[in-house]
């Protein structure tokens, strides 16, 4: 679910077409079940992409980062519910935040140039 998909969900379910993710997250914050329901819904569909890397090749561990890992919160049940439900060997896998949050890739890009040169 790319972040037009969110925006035009977001627009449509608050009859707002101005609304952006970021206000999103803040009515979350504030309490709002609709809100709040957005973000789980948007934990499910990631939770479905998740199923099959758990069936596939179940990881110890899912590390969910960049800028999703910013609404980890409200999106973390949706994912870990879908998971639970669908996935073969679903009670052994943990659904984490990065701790690295949205350096993630440059640090992984950093990492991997270094170690390339200190190789020749």
């Amino acid at each position: 679910m790319g972040n037009r998909t969110l925006h035009e969900r977001a627009a449509k379910i608050f009859k707002r077409p101005s609304i952006r993710t970021e206000d999103v997250f803040v009515k979350a914050q504030r309490g709002d079940n609709k809100a709040r329901r957005f973000w789980y819904e948007v934990g499910e569909h990631v939770g479905y992409v998740m199923t099959g890397v758990v069936n596939t090749l179940n990881p110890q561990r899912i590390i969910i980062g960049g800028g999703v890992a910013n609404n980890f919160t409200y999106i973390a049940p949706g994912v870990k519910d879908t998971i639970k439900k669908l996935a073969i060997k679903a009670a052994k896998v943990q659904v984490v935040r990065a701790r690295l949050g949205d350096d993630a890739g440059i640090l992984g890009a950093s990492f991997l140039v270094r170690n390339s040169l200190l190789e020749r």
